[in-house]
């Protein structure tokens, strides 16, 4: 240790400087990998990758001998440059060098060691790989879900497997079993239910409650493989072009989707909208004002007249207001003062012409006048049974 201080100490500083650009360097080429290539760079620099030579040294394996031509050894040199089964596996021009100078080169050379191991491995382990499909050709039978968030906002995300990649977005309180189904089905009472769910293999989607509601409705539930994210990609990609939308448009993640349904998903081809895959009706862009043709309304009443107008809970002895007809919506539809009424709570105001004479020629104050009765007297007789009676 002592000795490395007094190495570090006489050091000058351009060399210190050197020695941390050359570090820098080498960082940036390392970042510049994928992460699995990284991640098995990392494993041979440090000596741990999976190989017989070091899986033995630390008890994992019984023999250090190559699995694919039965040399002694299974190193890295070995699988990089000598072995024979990788010989089609080599770029050309990939020449025989040390180990320490490929793992510490440029980002090609690192790319190109961290594939042939992981070629080596898949061949050594025998683990085939089989690409598939997870869509199907009838829209509405299969159902890609998912929980994602956008900016700390949990969504259950719903996308059809179908050649329509109808989608549905819902806003949850939580990222709980019963929030889920609660969701799931109103879907289902809304749209119907499908044949199969694809979701992820959370504690959420494999809770008791999630298995009963699909039981209920007759439905299949499938699960993708642990941290395999591909064996749900459906949804998995759409939550990147629902986010992008509502990023880039600046609107709610429910706007977004709105948008996703009505655009085409391959040029202007208008077969391939989503919404028009489980809809039999065209959906209205929200720029177009629609066309509706109107209606001849042949009403009672006539805007400017004046009604007296029903109030609520009346009685026989309540008093109705007056208001005036600003509007005609259909032959028993009028509004009032901007109130919508019904024509059968309403009553034309009518003049009484003698009223207005009475009001405008009021008749003389006398003594003659003034003790006559407009009205006759109402006549008052004893009932019957008085009669029966000694008073």
């Amino acid at each position: 240790m002592k000795e490395c201080w007094e190495k570090a100490a006489k050091t000058t500083h351009d060399e210190r400087l050197s020695q941390i650009y050359e570090a820098s360097k080498r960082a940036d080429d390392l970042n510049a990998l994928t992460r699995g290539d990284a991640v098995q760079v990392f494993r041979l620099r440090t000596n741990h990758p999976l190989l017989q030579c070091s899986m033995s040294k630390r008890g994992w394996s019984s023999t250090a001998s190559c699995r694919l031509c039965g040399y002694e050894s299974e190193s890295t040199e070995h699988v990089l440059f000598f072995c024979p089964a990788m010989r089609n596996s080599r770029i050309a021009g990939w020449s025989r060098r040390d180990r320490k100078k490929v793992l510490w080169d440029g980002t090609p050379i690192l790319a190109e060691a961290a594939r042939l191991t992981r070629v080596f491995l898949q061949r050594a382990t025998n683990v085939t790989h089989e690409t598939g499909d997870l869509g199907i050709e009838e829209n509405w039978t299969r159902l890609a879900i998912d929980v994602t968030h956008y900016r700390g906002i949990p969504y259950l995300s719903v996308v059809d497997c179908g050649p329509g990649r109808f989608a549905i977005w819902r806003e949850l309180k939580n990222e709980t079993s019963f929030a889920i189904c609660k969701e799931l089905e109103q879907i289902f009472c809304e749209r119907g239910p499908v044949a199969e769910v694809l979701m992820d293999n959370g504690a959420a989607f494999s809770s008791a409650e999630v298995n009963d509601l699909l039981r209920r409705w007759s439905t299949s539930p499938f699960f993708r493989a642990a941290h395999r994210a591909s064996g749900n990609g459906i949804v998995e990609r759409n939550h990147r072009t629902i986010k992008a939308i509502s990023e880039r448009g600046r609107v709610s993640p429910m706007k977004a989707v709105f948008w996703y349904n009505m655009s085409p998903r391959s040029g202007q081809k208008e077969a391939t909208i989503p919404q028009r895959s489980v809809h039999s009706y065209s959906w209205r862009h929200p720029d177009v004002e629609p066309h509706i043709e109107p209606q001849e309304s042949r009403s009672s009443f006539s805007i400017g007249d004046e009604v007296w107008v029903k109030p609520a809970a009346v009685k026989c002895t309540t008093q109705w207001e007056k208001g005036n007809v600003s509007k005609i919506n259909s032959k028993n539809n009028v509004e009032v003062d901007g109130v919508p009424r019904h024509v059968l709570d309403l009553r034309p105001v009518v003049v009484n012409p003698e009223a207005d004479d009475l009001e405008s020629h009021p008749l003389p104050d006398d003594e003659d006048s003034a003790g006559e009765r407009r009205y006759p007297q109402r006549l008052r007789r004893v009932p019957t049974w008085v009669e029966d009676y000694v008073l």
